[in-house]
């Protein structure tokens, strides 16, 4: 849950600056900080300020959101929240002066899901004098609080300007005033989890803003808010509520110009001093050690406008209809109300003024009052403050939607924040692949009344529904789209449907040690579900409290396997088995609670060892060191501390090999070798230890070509430690690696001139190719040239969902040569659950996956793309894991070597366009073309008037096969109707010019 909510419309406010400027225009945003709930809407204003403090005129402000998946923003700053819990920047931009200058704002979607583990970073806020130091901390809590221990802390600051954080947390300001975040990403089990402070690089903050806020007559209002900000770096803003006395007070500012505004609901908001636009505040001064006070309001009572919705074809009262005010003479000023289950609404808090009234809901005609479309035909509401302007009514005609509730199939009772997505058919028949339009392109969630409703194009739908506690499912009460049931929506009218969900079931016990009997706390327990959930993980976990009792809640009905897993304590599958070959299934009924599935965990075995310089023998800290079991059944990663010194326990008895990897190293394989194949296995007996695993590494070149690079997870929030960085050369030569560091940074030098295709990989994550593929064929080929590192080759790698089961391997020729550094992937369903690199000696291992059925493919550079026992994804033998089955000797032969290859030259020979694929296509398509040399290439989308729409790419380009994608947009972002575009590709050389055009169909 939110630690706690803001009230409507209420401030907070967010300044940012000209990147690297002490005093310079500043745009404000308002509200900053705001909580709002799934698909309601928000209005935004900006103001900017000069670098004196005083209002500037902007004419136009560009507006955006961040992530897009948060919601929708105008052209006029209301924003309109997505179904999913998000925090997301509102940015607005304008030119001043000749700069571009921006100004954000944070705004929360819906309820933050109560965290299995939380992390907080002390203090959380924190004010740090320019080179001035200060220690952060971070703890790790479970559920009801409990501690947790944590393995390991990187510590990160954001941005990197404002200063410098040790690996012990100790933060050192930099020499200017800036704000940022310090981050700790907290490793627990080998699984991360991130926690924030705010930090301050400032003077001493020595000012305070004292006043009051009441009513006109003197009353103190119950329920008002008062809001500051800075003006300039560093930011500093607070928020508070009004005491009883209707006081307020502002302590610890830091000196210099601040906007104060005070707002309460049914009331004018106000800013200092006496105005209610935002163009003509006042700033406040506060100098060093300075109180100012009588920063008074005297709030007046808004005027309101009230009516009732109905249904003009039923007279019927419509609930949840959006209504706007917008102010005639300054369009920027809006109010918003939502309407009751009566139809009844009232727009409260409003300046004196003419307004156009908008009445908005899915389903129905947009419209404005009184029944006209266009803005321009509009009749003007009037409203004095404080007056209500009555009968403002309007009546909605129906539009094609789809309409239904969602309920429990429990006990009948409706279900709110239910989501009801759907999919467009392209005939009746429910089908995969090409046969849907789009992928939930179309989303709503339920009210308290369990009620939804989505405006949709006449024509056939698959509908999903699923919410939080209960199964999701296809309509009509079917798992899978095959065999859902399609609804029809027909033109001008709402198609009503009832959806009833089954409510889910729960898992508890209890962890016990086995030696001593004692219960054990902080332990985590995870059921893995034999069975797939579209759009939900199929891994369910909680942790121990303090007596060692746990409760996995909201699991689906079927069949699970269930582990705990503690520090130091051997893996434990119920009931009482050391493997998933050995466990016993749990079984799960809908909303039946399964009780008593305990454990009692054993201690198991170490390794620990050393790593130094191979030169100097200086220990080598943050180096990882990974182990795992030869059979493939385990694989566990540690960091070396400020000693090198690495420590696994809990390990099973057996044969293991050990890898150790560092940033600017060789890595090693036990002992001192280059290779895995090459590897001296250490045997571990029961319960036995063997911490003398040690490494000498050996640096890397710091000169010469080569490539840089960040690897960050797919979010682009946490760096990735510990990433295996490949570089394929195209001649079959041997690959180079390199590895990431503690802030996720690489760099791979030394490097021979040419043509590389290069790929990542990490523990937990899907590893790819650059950029962002799965096949080297669609992979953007990297030249390195002499004595230039070529920067910025980054990755962002998506979490791989975590399961139970190993898929182990060998990739081949057909010689039955082990090839080194293929991408092997697993697909389920069409989707990538996993993807690992192989290593010297063509094995690989795709550990943690979840039980299913796969098609393998592996993608290696100079072949063509392989499957398992197949020539493509159709043909090839799915593999499958489950039932506690494990595969341990999947071999994929590779396919013949490309032509490309075989040439002498590796070059094209003749220039060519592709057909796009697929055509047609929503929302996206690839287009592919082949340079044989180096051109400069301009690739258009034209309509059918041979109009412009969008230019995908203009400028130069090297000899090779290029994949572009488009979204079917146009230049301004826009999307474009549905229909025939032509897409056309000219390319100019010192050998001639190409010209070639082919036709494409965009559908909605």
């Amino acid at each position: 849950m939110l630690p706690h909510k803001f009230s409507t419309g209420l401030v907070c406010l967010l300044v940012i600056f000209l990147t690297g400027t002490l005093f310079s225009q500043t745009i404000v945003l308002h509200p900053q900080r705001q909580w709002i709930n799934y698909g309601e809407g928000l209005q935004y204003e900006a103001q900017a300020f000069s670098d004196l403090g005083m209002p500037l005129v902007v004419d136009e402000y560009e507006w955006s959101v961040s992530p897009e998946t948060a919601g929708t923003i105008s052209n006029e700053g209301y924003f309109v929240a997505g179904d999913e819990f998000v925090k997301a920047s509102i940015t607005a931009t304008a030119r001043i002066k000749g700069e571009r200058v921006s100004g954000d704002a944070l705004v929360i979607v819906g309820e933050s899901p109560d965290p299995e583990i939380s992390i907080v970073v002390e203090p959380e806020q924190a004010i740090v004098e320019p080179m001035g130091t200060l220690t952060f901390a971070a703890i790790a809590k479970g559920p009801n609080g409990i501690s947790l221990r944590i393995d390991g802390v990187r510590w990160l600051v954001s941005p990197r300007s404002i200063g410098m954080i040790s690996d012990e947390g100790v933060f050192t300001a930099g020499p200017r005033f800036a704000e940022g975040t310090v981050t700790a990403v907290v490793d627990i089990e080998g699984v991360q989890f991130k926690g924030e402070a705010e930090v301050l690089v400032s003077s001493e903050p020595t000012g305070s803003i004292f006043g009051t806020v009441t009513d006109e007559s003197g009353s103190v209002i119950d329920g008002a808010q008062v809001a500051v900000i800075r003006l300039g770096i560093p930011v500093q803003r607070k928020i508070m509520d009004v005491s009883e006395d209707g006081s307020y007070m502002f302590d610890n500012l830091v000196p210099g110009n601040f906007v104060v505004v005070a707002e309460a609901d049914g009331y004018i908001r106000e800013f200092y001093n006496n105005v209610t636009d935002f163009d003509q505040t006042t700033p406040v001064s506060v100098g060093v050690e300075e109180d100012v006070t009588e920063i008074n309001f005297e709030l007046g009572t808004g005027g309101s406008i009230t009516g009732v919705i109905t249904d003009e074809a039923t007279g019927d009262p419509i609930e949840g209809v959006s209504l706007t005010a917008v102010l005639t003479v300054n369009p920027t000023r809006r109010y918003h109300a939502l309407s009751d289950v009566n139809g009844e609404y009232a727009i409260t808090g409003m300046k004196t003024g003419s307004y156009a009234v908008f009445a908005n809901k899915s389903g129905y005609v947009a419209e404005y009052y009184d029944n006209v479309r266009l803005p321009e035909d509009v009749t003007p509401v009037s409203v004095t403050a404080p007056d209500e302007t009555s009968g403002i009514d309007m009546a909605l005609t129906v539009t094609n939607a789809l309409t239904g509730i969602v309920t429990s199939d429990a006990d009948g009772s409706p279900i709110e924040g239910a989501i009801v997505a759907v999919r467009e058919l392209v005939s009746e028949s429910p089908q995969t692949g090409e046969g849907f339009l789009n992928q939930f392109r179309h989303v709503a969630r339920t009210d308290e009344n369990g009620a939804f409703s989505l405006q949709l194009n006449p024509g056939f739908y698959l509908v999903y529904t699923r919410a939080s506690d209960f199964v999701p499912e296809w309509f009509d009460g079917v798992d899978e789209a095959e065999t859902a049931t399609p609804v029809q929506i027909f033109e001008d009218q709402h198609t009503e449907i009832e959806v009833g969900l089954a409510p889910f079931g729960s898992i508890s016990g209890t962890v016990t040690d086995e030696n001593t009997g004692l219960s054990m706390q902080g332990v985590r327990v995870a059921a893995f579900y034999e069975g797939n959930l579209y759009g939900y993980g199929r891994k369910f976990s909680a942790i121990t409290d303090e007596n060692g009792d746990y409760i996995i809640p909201s699991v689906p009905t079927g069949e699970f396997f269930v582990a705990a897993n503690a520090d130091s304590y051997l893996v434990e599958f119920w009931q009482e088995a050391d493997s998933l070959a050995n466990a016993a299934k749990v079984t799960v009924e809908s909303g039946v609670p399964v009780q008593d599935i305990d454990f009692t965990l054993s201690a198991g075995g170490i390794l620990g060892g050393q790593v130094v310089d191979s030169e100097s023998a200086t220990p080598l800290e943050n180096a990882i060191v990974r182990v795992e079991r030869v059979d493939g059944k385990l694989r566990k990663t540690a960091k070396t501390d400020a000693d090198g010194f690495w420590t696994i326990k809990g390990l099973p008895a057996g044969s293991y090999l050990a890898i150790a990897v560092k940033r600017g190293y060789e890595r090693e394989w036990y002992l001192d070798e280059a290779s895995r194949e090459d590897a001296d296995e250490i045997e571990l007996l029961d319960s036995g230890s063997n911490v003398n695993i040690n490494f000498t590494l050996a640096e890397l070149a710091l000169s010469g070509s080569g490539i840089s690079g960040v690897v960050m997870d797919e979010s682009g929030e946490i760096p990735v430690e510990g990433a295996i960085v490949t570089m394929m050369p195209l001649d079959f030569a041997k690959p180079r690696r390199g590895v990431t560091g503690p802030d996720g940074s690489y760099e791979i030098l030394g490097v021979t001139p040419g043509d590389y295709i290069i790929s990542c990989r990490a523990l937990n994550y899907v590893g790819e190719f650059y950029d962002n593929v799965y096949s080297w064929l669609d992979a953007d080929a990297v030249t390195v040239e002499t004595d230039i590192v070529t920067p910025d080759i980054n990755f962002n790698l998506a979490a791989q969902e975590e399961g139970a089961y190993t898929i182990k391997g060998m990739i081949v020729d057909k010689k039955g040569n082990a090839k080194e550094g293929a991408l092997v992937v697993a697909k389920q369903a069409g989707e990538v659950i996993a993807a690992e690199i192989t290593e010297a000696d063509g094995s690989f291992l795709l550990h943690g996956v979840p039980a299913g059925k796969y098609s393998l493919m592996a993608s290696q550079t100079g072949y063509d793309e392989s499957y398992l026992d197949g020539t493509s994804e159709e043909n090839s033998k799915d593999l499958s894991v489950g039932d506690g089955l494990q595969v341990y000797d999947t071999v994929i032969v590779l396919g013949d070597v490309t032509t490309a290859i075989e040439t002498e030259t590796m070059v094209p020979v003749a220039y060519q366009l592709e057909q796009n694929y697929p055509n047609p296509f929503n929302p996206s398509t690839t287009i592919r073309f082949v340079l044989p040399n180096t051109a400069q290439v301009k690739l258009q989308i034209f309509n059918l008037l041979g109009k412009n729409v969008r230019t995908i790419f203009e400028g130069s380009r090297q000899a090779g096969a290029y994949s572009l994608s488009w979204d079917g947009t146009d230049n301004n972002g826009v999307v474009l109707a549905s229909g025939m575009y032509i897409y056309r590709l000219e390319a100019q050389s010192e050998s001639g010019r190409f010209v070639d055009q082919k036709r494409m169909i965009f559908i909605k």
